[in-house]
């Protein structure tokens, strides 16, 4: 399946409301031309740039906007880049995990504004760093250390470096972010293929894929990352063993690696807080897993992790925080203390999140259209023969319009319906339904509504009891005021939605919610 293009759509309802208070934040006092740039003496050289960039170039897609300081932040670069055009100091013996960690998230940035722009100045930054930079890691990845006896569990939510040199890598508390570059390495190879960046892709996974990462308790963002790369080099190449790989490593991830909320542990086997960068990823990987499979349970991840983990972890102010992770032993939902927002890495990912759910909105594979996730739009679809309006007609979308105005060609429409959805109908008729989604034959202009009824359902989880309405899970306050939506009752007592902290106010740092039982 293909994702449709920013061009092709106009992002509206939710998915438009988070992007605009994120790009809001993105615009704030941290995020200013005058502020962006790190001293020396910041061990993440280009992250906090880097995931900036790409936040703009992603939130300007989807809203279709300029942002107000991107081309000054662009025009300020070169001043605070190094001879060979990354942040921080050259390539000596010893490589830092995080300032290859870091400089691939200013590729990225630099990628996607040269594919969006097509601007002399992203391509030569990116040809400098990867000649001068990417092309000389391969023998430092072939020695890279996976002995768990160096390792030990510490670390902060910003990660550290560690003091002693190991095999010429200077290692980080953020174990793993050495591979957060597959995602950098492939975006580059995309624009610009050569056999040495081929063959060092191809080293650098096979090394990926050898560590034990529940083993050496692997940063869960960082594999998702690499996962992330993982899947682009097998869109590159067609070769089946990568897709194999990214489906393993997901389900390592949702074994070993995710709250009950479908959130993440910051390491593996590591409950310690969640992390709104991670979360992003793992919708990032469902998502692409599910528009080369076809899988049903990918589409569900999507909206479980959106749903339950992604719209608690982006606050108020349109940032993304850490939260308390939720386990069999402790239920309660809830802010982590200290980062209610990650202000330094995690709020950026969000606008690449938000742009790649808006991405989502509609998949295509031959006269097919696939809907695996609801949000207001409107849309032109299958080479400009097709247009459409969607509307959610309730927050949980259990009822939405599709306003086809123009159909120059037939096509089948599949729905996204939740695992326990009844009653699902398509213009109050009983719908066709084929491997969880409904099926509609499109030949003419014309409006069709999909519904379904939501009963209170609960499964087990880990030895406790979870309840959902749909992909939503269901909790009981036990703090916090504020907008927390639908009440449910069950077994006489009053269940609530897991909390939309976008539509909460400062207070909402208090907030905790029993999410299982």
């Amino acid at each position: 399946m293909k994702f449709i293009d920013y061009k092709d759509i106009k992002t509206q309802g939710e998915l438009k409301f988070r992007a605009e208070k994120n790009l809001q934040r993105m615009e704030s006092e941290p995020y200013k031309p005058e502020k962006i740039f790190q001293d020396a003496s910041y061990n993440w050289p280009g992250d906090w740039e880097g995931r900036t960039l790409l936040a703009l170039v992603s939130d300007e897609k989807t809203l279709h906007v300029e942002a107000r300081y991107l081309k000054e932040i662009m025009s300020l670069l070169e001043g605070h880049l190094n001879e060979h055009k990354y942040f921080g100091k050259k390539l000596e013996q010893v490589l830092s995990e995080q300032l290859l960690a870091s400089n691939s998230w200013f590729l990225r940035a630099m990628c996607e504004h040269y594919i969006k722009n097509g601007d002399a100045q992203s391509r030569e930054i990116i040809l400098s760093v990867t000649e001068n930079l990417l092309a000389k890691t391969l023998p430092y990845y072939e020695k890279y250390p996976t002995d768990m006896s160096i390792r030990q569990n510490i670390g902060e939510a910003m990660g550290d470096l560690l003091q002693i040199p190991v095999n010429d890598w200077q290692l980080s508390t953020d174990t793993g972010c050495a591979f957060i570059p597959l995602d950098g390495y492939t975006a580059v190879y995309e624009l610009f293929p050569s056999e040495t960046l081929k063959q060092l892709i191809i080293r650098a996974i096979e090394i990926f894929a050898s560590i034990d990462k529940a083993g050496i308790r692997c940063q869960t963002h960082a594999t998702l990352s690499g996962t992330r790369g993982i899947l682009r080099f097998y869109r590159l190449t067609g070769e089946r063993k990568y897709l194999e790989m990214a489906k393993e490593l997901f389900t390592l991830y949702e074994e070993q690696g995710m709250t009950v909320n479908y959130a993440n542990y910051n390491w593996f086997c590591r409950p310690e807080w969640t992390e709104g960068c991670a979360v992003v990823d793992s919708f990032i990987v469902a998502m692409e897993l599910f528009a080369f499979t076809g899988e049903y349970k990918y589409a569900q991840a999507l909206n479980r992790i959106y749903k339950n983990a992604f719209r608690f972890s982006q606050r108020y102010n349109g940032g993304l925080g850490c939260d308390i992770c939720t386990t069999e032993d402790q239920p309660v939902l809830t802010p982590g203390q200290g980062v209610f927002e990650a202000f330094w890495c995690c709020s950026m990912r969000c606008g690449e999140g938000i742009y790649r759910l808006s991405s989502a909105q509609y998949l295509t594979r031959g006269k097919e259209v696939f809907v695996p996730l609801y949000n207001d739009n409107e849309a032109t679809l299958l080479d400009g023969k097709v247009k459409v309006t969607q509307k959610v007609n309730d927050w949980n979308a259990s009822e939405v319009t599709f306003a086809i105005a123009k159909a120059d060609t037939a096509f089948i429409l599949r729905l996204y319906v939740p695992e326990f959805a009844t009653n699902v109908r398509v213009n109050g008729e009983k719908a066709k339904i084929e491997n969880g989604f409904a099926v509609v034959e499109v030949t003419s202009p014309q409006t069709l509504t999909l519904s379904f009824d939501l009963p209170v359902t609960k499964d087990a989880c880990r030895g406790k009891t979870r309840y959902f309405v749909g992909d939503l899970m269901l909790g009981k306050i036990v703090n916090g005021e504020g907008r927390f939506g639908k009440t449910y009752q069950i077994n006489g007592e009053t269940y609530y939605e897991i909390v939309n902290m976008i539509l909460q106010n400062e207070s909402s740092k208090d907030i905790k919610q029993e999410v299982i039982f």
